[in-house]
């Protein structure tokens, strides 16, 4: 019985800590994402909220400019980011452009 109770803990535990978790980026509509991104923003620090607006932006802007020396529209180009932004937390949307700023330096 005790270990019964041990493992119920254990589960209870772990579904309030995966509840609690970080907010991430919803770009499943525009309003999903102002919403998700207000959400995320209200986590941050002063430094670090301008850093995810500045990130955020780049990151599209670099998929528009791409997408300008392309068959790629600007709508192709911004749903793609979409997906690789969406369910993203401020730590991964950072990590991610740190990626592509390795990737293009290459």
């Amino acid at each position: 019985m005790n270990k019964f109770f041990k493992t119920m803990s254990v589960i209870i535990l772990s579904v309030f800590l995966i509840a609690c978790g970080e907010p991430e980026l919803d770009t499943s509509s525009d309003q999903a994402m102002k919403e998700s991104a207000k959400e995320i923003m209200s986590t941050l620090s002063s430094e670090d909220k301008n850093r995810f607006q500045k990130t955020v932006t780049g990151i599209y802007m670099m998929a528009g400019f791409a997408a300008m020396g392309s068959n790629v529209s600007a709508e192709d180009a911004r749903a793609k980011v979409n997906e690789m932004l969406d369910g993203k937390t401020a730590e991964e949307i950072f990590a991610l452009a740190d990626e592509i700023k390795k990737a293009s330096n290459e």
